[in-house]
């Protein structure tokens, strides 16, 4: 299962909280994600910032993974945006950094209002679910296109 919600959790004007939650199992291999964030307008730069206790993650490259997704989306979007990380939660066997990834982009598409078109997303899921999907490697979404 692959779903996304919106939690009016974080209320801001013009901030949307957004928690997008992955757990499916995919050629065989169990995957587990869930990434909530909130995003709303910025001046002058896009900044992305962790909001959660660091001394709770200890996966690293999970977290490189959430903001890689995050930043593919925000190379995507119109304008600055301020990005505060919530949660970020995986599970030791079922959880890869371009799960984590891909939660991060469905997540920020969902707090932006931006909507990927749906080749572009079932790539990513594909991508970010599938047997190629390293165990502990950060996922480069941008390679995905290289070859077009």
């Amino acid at each position: 299962m692959v779903s996304g919600s919106q939690k009016p959790k974080h209320r801001q004007p013009g901030v949307s909280t957004s928690r997008y939650r992955i757990a499916q199992q995919r050629d065989g291999l169990p995957r587990f994600a869930v990434v909530e964030l909130s995003a709303g307008p910025a001046q002058g730069e896009s900044v992305v910032v962790a909001g959660y206790d660091e001394g709770r993650f200890s996966w690293r490259e999970l977290e490189v993974a959430c903001f890689a997704g995050i930043a593919y989306v925000l190379a995507r979007v119109p304008g600055w945006w301020a990005v505060t990380v919530h949660e970020i939660k995986g599970h030791p066997l079922d959880t890869t950094p371009a799960t984590v990834g891909y939660a991060a982009i469905r997540a920020m598409c969902e707090a932006t209002g931006h909507a990927l078109p749906a080749d572009e997303l079932a790539r990513l899921e594909s991508f970010a679910l599938g047997r190629s999907s390293s165990i502990d490697a950060i996922p480069d979404f941008e390679a995905l296109w290289e070859d077009e």
